[in-house]
Order: structure tokens, then sequence, then C-alpha cells
């Protein structure tokens, strides 16, 4: 199905909406993302992947819980391991400097405890955290990809992220990347006897 609001045609598929600016040339910039999404509501949950808009749903409350309680274990080992950073959940990423055409939030990262706090955006990311739903097995318009394999690729791009994490909901299933010399190495636990340090 499609409609149009405001010159942008939309997308509809399942709870998720793809959209593109009617008449665009080619794929929708990070600019004009950014102003696009500074006129919406805050409660909307809008990424740009491959230069394609899309416009989450809001997380079932098991996404949620997941999340909650990995903001919950990092702040607790951050605080041990006495790091001067904190872990937050969807905090803006500038991928624009590294990656043009896309814009997301991972579902928890670590940042440093300096960053501006008046400020949607940081450039600085040093853990990142996806906790897969259903929509990040999809493959947008246009996209041969899963949208979980671009955002995980995104994050391996930023240079001071040295680990990347995706959790599976409905399954135990953790994949942990580590940065080690330049290098990224992958470790799946699929235990509820593993533990991850």
């Amino acid at each position: 199905r499609r409609r149009k609001c405001a010159g942008m045609a939309f997308d509809h598929s399942e709870s998720v909406m793809n959209i593109r600016a009617t008449g665009a040339p080619g794929p929708v910039t990070v600019d004009f993302f950014r102003s696009f999404t500074a006129t919406r509501p805050d409660e909307e949950r809008w990424e740009l992947l491959e230069g394609v808009m899309v416009l989450n749903p809001q997380p079932a409350f098991l996404h949620q819980i997941v999340a909650d309680n990995v903001v919950r274990l990092l702040n607790a080992a951050i605080v041990k391991a006495g790091l001067h950073r904190f872990a937050l959940s969807t905090p803006g990423i500038d991928l624009q400097r590294i990656v043009p055409g896309r814009e997301f939030a991972p579902d928890v990262a670590v940042l440093d405890r300096n960053l501006d706090l008046t400020k949607n955006r940081t450039t600085v990311c040093y853990l990142a955290v996806e906790v897969i739903s259903p929509s990040d097995a999809r493959r947008d318009t246009g996209s041969r990809r899963k949208r979980i394999e671009v955002k995980r690729e995104t994050y391996r791009m930023l240079p001071d992220c040295s680990v990347v994490i995706t959790i599976a909901q409905k399954k135990v299933e953790v994949t942990v990347e580590t940065r080690v010399d330049g290098e990224w190495d992958q470790r799946v636990f699929a235990s509820l006897d593993e533990v991850i340090e």
C-alpha cells in the first residue's frame, strides 16, 4: 500500500514503514533525514539504512526488558572497572563521518562520560548492542542485506567501537564481536551456562 503525506511516499509493510522522498533522484541523504526527523514527535523511532528512511514500531516488552538488563549489567561492570563511561539505551550515534546514508541508534551503547548531555548525537561509541527484532531480519526496499547485517557492519566501522553484541530475543544466542589488533573476532554464546566477560 502506498500513500503520500508532506511530499513523501509511504510504503507500508507489516509493522514497519519504509519511506522514500517522492521524486528523490537517489537515496535519502543524512542532512534530509536529520531535518525531517527534527520535525517528528520524540516517540517516533526513525532510522536511515542505506538511504532508506525506516519508521520502527515501539519495541516489544521482551526487547525492552533485554535492553534494560544489558544497560544495568554494563553500568555495574563499568563502575566496578572504574571506567569514565556509561551505558545508555538508544543513543544517537553520528555515523555521517564514517558511512554516509546511515543514521540509526543501537539498542544499547557504551559512551564517554564527558559527552555533551544537551546533544542527541555523539561521535564516540565504545560498545554497541542490538537486541534482534523481527524487523532486523528483513531486507529493506532496494537492499540485498538484512538490517542487522548493515547495523553490525556500521558499528564495526566506528573507530572507537571495540565490541559489537547482538542478542536474540527468543532463544539463547548472544554473538560478541571484539576488535583485537585491528581484526574482528567473533564468539557465539548459546548456553545459559556460558559466561560473557
